[in-house]
């Protein structure tokens, strides 16, 4: 269901080219947060992402990472579950870049 709604989705914004590996990063993303879960991501809750989004950063996993992780769970919740309560509870995190 996630792959045919993502790739539904997807194939509008975006060329033919990209939508497969986007899709499967997409899923992967969503697969991680599930596992975290330990059950199906659909019964997600706002603690779950708190708890989840905390995990991560508790981990050292790089904050593009989290945000790409955030992303896919933003695009899951609004798009393919229509939860965007859920999406807006995602916090994004900036990183300090480095200058050239």
């Amino acid at each position: 269901m996630l792959r045919e709604a993502a790739h539904l989705t997807s194939s509008l914004d975006r060329a033919d080219d990209g939508v497969e590996k986007d899709i499967g990063n997409r899923v992967h993303d969503v697969g991680r947060f599930a596992t975290f879960l330990r059950r199906s991501p659909d019964t997600a809750t706002v603690e779950d992402l708190r708890r989840f989004q905390v995990e991560q950063q508790e981990t050292g996993v790089p904050v593009p990472t989290m945000s790409t992780f955030a992303s896919a769970l933003r695009f899951f919740f609004t798009h393919t579950l229509d939860r965007p309560d859920l999406a807006r509870r995602l916090v994004r995190l900036a990183h300090p870049r480095k200058l050239r």
